[in-house]
């Protein structure tokens, strides 16, 4: 019976002894608090391709549009002022309601530069951050090339609206009263314009195109 009891003794001692290793393995992982996933740094594209020439030019050009409309609106202003003659008043009446309608496209030519704009100012800042979120680069570029079409749409009505306007004039030189001198001044700094509105489009072509090649 003895003799039982020893056997007994030593196989549970061989078992508890053969046990601790594993237990004590297993505690130590139970306590032990799991390290953090270090978050990669996010790295510069290898191959950036600055954003802000393009956007040096937007603003240069877009500065001088907006200088521009404000000086054919005030010169549209002040032909709507002038006092005519009774026998050339259904003629100068003519020429007001083009020079409206010239001056509320010209309005909107203006609204969709200054949201062009916005777009231009989001993609200067990815110059800062030299990195583009994919989602993000194609929402940008797309909502340019959008607002680029918009615009030449834009400039198309506004010029078709300036040539009606300039071959009316050819038809009021006999009126004194009227400001032929600053009202054709008006239309030549219209043509200019145009070329400014030109070089704009092309700078948000060129931006929306760097942005993507950022992105891939």
């Amino acid at each position: 019976m003895i003799k039982k009891s020893y056997l007994w003794a030593l196989i549970l001692l061989f078992l508890t002894g053969s046990l601790v290793g594993p237990i004590r393995a297993w505690a130590a992982n139970y306590n032990t608090v799991p390290a953090k996933r270090a978050v990669p740094a996010r790295q510069p594209a290898a191959s950036w391709k600055p954003v802000t020439p393009h956007t040096v030019r937007f603003n240069q050009d877009y500065s001088r549009v907006q200088t521009l409309a404000r000086e054919i609106s005030a010169s549209i202003n002040k032909v709507n002022q002038t006092k005519v003659a009774k026998n050339n008043m259904n003629r100068m009446a003519s020429l007001r309601t083009l020079l409206a309608d010239l001056n509320k496209d010209l309005q909107g030519v203006m609204q969709e530069l200054a949201a062009v704009n916005s777009l231009m100012r989001d993609a200067r800042s990815l110059d800062q951050q030299k990195h583009v979120n994919r989602s993000r680069g194609n929402q940008l570029a797309s909502q340019l090339e959008q607002r680029r079409t918009a615009l030449e749409k834009k400039k198309m009505a506004l010029a078709a609206k300036a040539k009606r306007v300039d071959d009316k004039l050819g038809t009021m030189a006999d009126m004194q009263q009227l400001d032929m001198l600053g009202l054709q001044n008006a239309m030549n700094k219209q043509a200019q314009l145009m070329q400014m509105m030109s070089n704009i489009m092309k700078a948000s072509h060129d931006t929306a195109q760097a942005v993507i090649r950022n992105i891939k």
